[in-house]
């Protein structure tokens, strides 16, 4: 599981506005 989590925290950055806030990981908006 934290395999996965390493890559989308990655895209995520880069793309926040496009991406929904139900997308946005809990862990990282704590």
């Amino acid at each position: 599981m934290p395999s996965l989590f390493v890559p989308i925290s990655l895209v995520l950055p880069s793309p926040p506005l496009p991406m929904p806030p139900t997308r946005t990981p809990h862990w990282e908006q704590t």
